[in-house]
């Protein structure tokens, strides 16, 4: 199954998306995650995570840590603390 998530930057009065999260499991049973800027974030020189996410290149494809539930470090932390997962899954 593919799934896709574009990523937005919003802020300063400012709204431009900044990428493309791409997922599947087709192959190993666990997330494969691809992250793709787009031309605009490009233009803009802004990356998320110089280490991990970097601007050059096309697509990026990383195993990221199962505990961070496969994704990108920004990503991961942008969701619920642990608590707030809980509640979600109820």
């Amino acid at each position: 199954m593919l799934e896709q998530v574009n990523v937005f930057y919003e802020g300063w009065g400012e709204r431009w998306q900044w990428g493309t999260l791409v997922s599947t499991t087709a192959l190993t049973g666990r997330p494969l995650i691809v992250f793709e800027y787009s031309n605009e974030a490009r233009q803009r020189g802004l990356e998320l995570s110089s280490y991990t996410l970097p601007l050059e290149g096309g697509r990026l494809r990383r195993d990221f840590p199962d505990h961070q539930l496969y994704l990108p470090g920004p990503v991961y932390d942008s969701l619920p603390d642990g608590w707030g997962m809980l509640f979600i899954d109820r």
